[in-house]
């Protein structure tokens, strides 16, 4: 009898547990911020400011830049930002973090999903209008779902992927990082500096996007446009 009533009690207290435990690995990097904001603005395809201020990138993909001062726009950054837009703009959203907190310019990090479920982050993706920027922090799940998204996009040449796949520079040779998951031109200095054990010879941008590998800042290959 004594036993029954320990494994009763126990089993009446593994609720609770649980609730605490899902409690405790939620987005704590927020401090007690709300999961929850309003989008009023789109800096960009990938960056927002909600209604109380907070500014939130989001997490796990990457879209062409918009002008900056001297820096002409990249292309297809104005179709990504009008994406999202029309995703989010005026709505609420639920902020959610899959592994990292706040990058170095203090902006959240989280993917951003509608009140029907829909996740923003992996809607980017699919439509072509961002591609895959993967972290280590991110749980391996996160990781394969983003990619497969951006797979499917790249193989149907949705978006900006049916121009930038026709680059002169779509065919030249790429040399991936496997600790940070970016790749270089095969001959650059940066690429050569890579250590062997991390080194991924890549040919072409087809391959180093379908491995899940995102360029680097000095992989320049992206097309701008007129000022």
């Amino acid at each position: 009898m004594p036993h029954r009533f320990v494994i009763s009690r126990a089993l009446f207290l593994l609720p609770a547990l649980c609730i605490l435990a899902a409690l405790l690995a939620s987005p704590a990097a927020w401090g007690n911020e709300q999961p929850y904001g309003v989008v009023v603005r789109c800096f960009d395809g990938d960056t927002v400011r909600l209604q109380d201020g907070r500014v939130v990138r989001l997490t796990g993909i990457d879209t062409p830049e918009v002008r900056h001062g001297d820096s002409p726009a990249q292309y297809y950054a104005a179709e990504a930002k009008a994406l999202l837009e029309r995703l989010v703009l005026q709505k609420t959203v639920r902020l959610r973090a899959v592994g990292e907190g706040r990058d170095h310019y203090q902006r959240m990090l989280a993917v951003l999903e509608l009140e029907d479920g829909t996740n923003v982050n992996r809607r980017m993706l699919e439509e072509g209008a961002a591609f895959a920027y993967r972290h280590k922090k991110h749980p391996a799940h996160f990781t394969d779902d983003m990619l497969q998204a951006q797979r499917e996009a790249l193989q149907a040449q949705r978006g900006f992927w049916q121009k930038i796949l026709a680059l002169p520079a779509a065919t030249e040779s790429y040399v991936g990082n496997k600790n940070s998951w970016r790749f270089f031109p095969a001959h650059s200095k940066e690429g050569q500096r890579i250590k062997a054990k991390n080194q991924q010879a890549l040919q072409g941008l087809a391959q180093a996007f379908t491995q899940g590998f995102s360029p680097a800042r000095v992989t320049s290959f992206w097309p701008t446009l007129p000022h």
